[in-house]
């Protein structure tokens, strides 16, 4: 006797489709939201305990004549007054100089940006206004090579302080400026160099004549930087 069933007398079974698609909580989230939100209203809680601090303390109450004064006055006048106070407050405190000073030379320094002209006689400053831009920040790698930069004096001494005055408003320092120098340059130039010879950076280098080819020649011997630039 045969007992083998056919197909369709088998039980079936419904087998549902794996998936790999994870579940989503609600209540997850919701509960996430909410400690984020919690710990941001921490936040702005502590921060509104230190403002009633601040102004609640002596120093606060005995100097609220003082701002109110300040904010009439200009902002030069309070930029200057502020000057005053900080001198008579180094002044009182000289045991901390020492920290003060060093926090000045490790300061970083304030790049000035060259708005340039739109005057056409001034070809240097249409150039700078039409291409200078700032650059990102350099990396340690890059920023710590050392550039010399090769110059001639020329016969105008604006378009060679408009020059210098664009390498020292850099924020990388570590550079300086070779600037060839004829015997017959006008006097504008030699006291305009002379006026910025207390910066190391800069340096004069003496050459026969105002040709440009043999004046950054010379530069070029005198070069220390790792890299040149003219």
């Amino acid at each position: 006797m045969n007992n083998n069933r056919s197909g369709t007398d088998r039980p079936t079974t419904d087998i549902e489709p794996a998936t790999d698609k994870p579940a989503v909580s609600e209540e997850g989230n919701t509960s996430a939201f909410e400690i984020l939100l919690e710990a941001a209203n921490q936040r702005a809680e502590a921060a509104l305990d230190r403002e009633r601090a601040m102004r609640a303390s002596m120093s606060w109450r005995v100097t609220a004549p003082l701002r109110k004064a300040a904010s009439t006055v200009s902002p030069q006048v309070r930029a200057n007054l502020r000057r005053v106070a900080k001198a008579a407050w180094w002044v009182m405190t000289p045991w901390r100089m020492p920290a003060r000073l060093r926090a000045m030379r490790f300061r970083p320094l304030k790049e000035v940006v060259l708005r340039g002209t739109t005057d056409a006689s001034d070809a240097y400053g249409v150039w700078i206004a039409t291409n200078e831009m700032r650059s990102p920040l350099l990396p340690d790698r890059v920023a710590g090579q050392h550039v010399s930069f090769l110059l001639t004096a020329g016969a105008s001494p604006e378009k060679l302080q408009q020059t210098l005055k664009s390498l020292l408003s850099q924020s990388v320092g570590h550079w300086d400026a070779l600037v060839a120098v004829s015997n017959d340059a006008p006097d504008d130039i030699q006291t305009l160099l002379e006026g910025l010879s207390k910066d190391k950076r800069i340096t004069r280098i003496p050459v026969s004549s105002d040709s440009r080819a043999p004046g950054l020649a010379a530069c070029l011997a005198s070069a220390s930087g790792d890299l040149v630039a003219l």
